[in-house]
């Protein structure tokens, strides 16, 4: 069997002794890791690598279950993506139809200004000139800081609930989210020197969560005078 030697530098018993080590080792595949032979098939044609390879049912089911829920995980996360995605479309549109309405109130105040001096909007709001502004003037728009000097009452009653009569101009930024809705939309477009009186309904005031001295649901009245658009 071993008659044959391929190679010179084998003869002088290397073969022999290469051959010995192999079979006297070949139930102990640790030996063929550590170098001790060449890498061979032994006996049943079998490769000894020192590792066996798990192909049982079981394995392949846990290896699919795992897959599977990984799957799951990816869809899962895609989804709620999508959902933030279409949250904050909602959102935007919302404020891009509101700021759309706010610029159509300002321009039919601004436009009623040249025939009439009183006009109502469809929210409810009456809007009257009292004195125009100066034409080539500064103009109130929302995100500027504005100065006005107002004089607030119940409409029904005609009594006092706020003013700056003797006091410096109230300033705030226009479209603050804190101040009367009513009251951002009928200074909108205004011109400096521009006086108005606002006729503010329940809707567009502080409504049923008003608190002394303004009665739960009341309409106000506000004459308003735009002092200064700060730049």
């Amino acid at each position: 069997m071993y008659a044959y030697v391929p190679f010179p530098e084998y003869l002088g018993g290397s073969l022999i002794n290469i051959v010995s080590d192999c079979v006297l080792k070949e139930d102990t595949p640790k030996a063929m890791n550590e170098g001790n032979c060449p890498t061979a098939t032994i006996g049943c044609w079998k490769p000894i690598t020192g590792k066996s390879s798990d192909t049982s049912p079981k394995s392949v089911s846990e290896r699919w279950h795992l897959q599977e829920k990984k799957r799951k995980k990816k869809k899962k996360k895609r989804k709620i993506e999508n959902q933030e995605k279409h949250r904050d479309s909602s959102i935007q549109s919302q404020l891009e139809m509101e700021n759309r309405s706010a610029v159509a109130n300002a321009k039919d105040i601004n436009e009623s200004a040249t025939s009439s001096q009183m006009h109502t909007l469809p929210d409810g709001l009456t809007v009257e000139v009292m004195v125009k502004g100066k034409v080539d003037g500064k103009v109130a728009s929302p995100g500027k800081q504005i100065k006005i000097h107002f004089i607030a009452k119940l409409r029904d009653t005609g009594c006092t609930v706020g003013s700056t009569i003797g006091a410096a101009p109230h300033q705030f930024c226009l479209g603050y989210e804190k101040v009367l809705k009513g009251l951002n939309i009928g200074i909108e477009g205004m011109h400096v020197g521009e006086k108005r009186r606002l006729t503010i309904p329940p809707s567009l005031g502080p409504g049923s969560k008003a608190k002394p001295p303004i009665m739960p649901d009341s309409w106000l009245l506000y004459e308003v005078e735009l002092v200064d658009i700060c730049e």
